[in-house]
């Protein structure tokens, strides 16, 4: 059974508690003899927390009941809170990996990432209830507009429920363009947005590792703008020297002749950039391999297993058992 985050138990608790409704109604006794309500990290699956909105709402009486307790989630995304909850992610891809995404069965979406698109979409496509959905979706939408200054005509939501009742309210607490009755749930955001750095990071290329290109980066400007733009387009297939000529107004063949300048090839700096990320990503054990590749805009598994082994003479499988423990 698919549990929820503890961050819906919290909000769900902090609205009983306004309404004064106590525990001992609002879930099953089972739970909290299991003393699983009150610790930190505590979780219950769809179906209690499913059985407590429907109770509060009837309680209520007031539609969208997700835009209440939806507020109380608010703290949780303040600045302190979010600082410390996205240390050490660069972008907002990170970001969302951390908090949303994973192998973790807590986690609830699923980033998929094609072309200049990317879709944020529910786990669970198709949910019984459309406020939970809602929730859900809102939480990383606010996410999203907290961490990153962007307008809000800048992600579409859709939903695989039907327009509810409260339809104006939804409009309301998203504020961007919403979709009804699609095949999933989920967020739809510019894959460009996704790879640009969280305000105050300072630029990653600075530690790729490589000695030789950080001096070469330092010293020629080309360089390190060829740098930034590998970063910020890591994600696409296949990312190719045309593309970067292109976004400087010259031809791939002058770009060439420049970089060759300083015995460099742009495959070589994609490559290095490339194996940097690899190296960290295989870090974190709620990434699967799967997801690593398409982050790192290759077309499969296979053609990330066979560049990984080339940069470290291991595959990702055997560095990641070896040297991620």
């Amino acid at each position: 059974m698919n549990r929820v985050p503890a961050s819906y138990l919290s909000a769900l608790v902090e609205l009983a508690q306004q309404q004064g409704v106590p525990q001992t109604e609002l879930f099953h006794p089972d739970d909290l003899r299991r003393g699983e309500l009150p610790v930190e990290f505590a979780s219950i699956d769809e179906i209690s927390f499913n059985q407590a909105l429907n109770f509060l709402k009837a309680r209520s009486g007031r539609y969208p009941l997700m835009l209440e307790y939806g507020k109380l989630l608010a703290h949780q995304l303040s600045e302190p809170y979010l600082r410390g909850e996205v240390e050490g992610a660069y972008s907002l891809r990170d970001a969302i990996l951390k908090e949303f995404c994973g192998d973790n069965p807590l986690l609830d979406f699923s980033l998929q990432e094609r072309g200049d698109r990317s879709r944020l979409a529910l786990l669970a496509p198709r949910m019984v209830d459309a406020e939970v959905v809602e929730f859900k979706l809102r939480t990383l939408y606010r996410f999203i507009l907290c961490l990153c200054e962007l307008e809000r005509d800048e992600i579409s939501v859709e939903f695989s429920h039907t327009v509810p009742v409260y339809g104006a309210d939804t409009q309301s607490a998203f504020a961007s363009e919403l979709r009804f009755s699609r095949t999933y749930n989920e967020l739809i955001i510019a894959s460009e947005q996704l790879a640009r750095p969280l305000p105050g990071q300072a630029a990653r290329n600075n530690h790729n590792g490589d000695p030789a290109i950080k001096r070469l980066r330092d010293n020629h400007p080309l360089i390190r703008d060829t740098l930034d733009f590998i970063e910020l387009n890591l994600s696409k297939v296949p990312l190719k020297i045309e593309d970067a000529a292109g976004e400087f107004n010259m031809s791939p063949r002058t770009l060439q002749r420049h970089l060759k300048r300083h015995e460099i090839t742009f495959v070589q700096l994609r490559d290095c950039v490339k194996k940097h990320h690899s190296l960290r990503m295989l870090q974190d054990h709620r990434l699967n391999l799967a997801s690593i590749s398409d982050q790192l805009g290759f077309a499969d598994v296979s053609g990330f297993h066979h560049a990984f082994k080339r940069w470290t003479g291991h595959s990702p499988k055997e560095y990641r058992q070896r040297y991620c423990v």
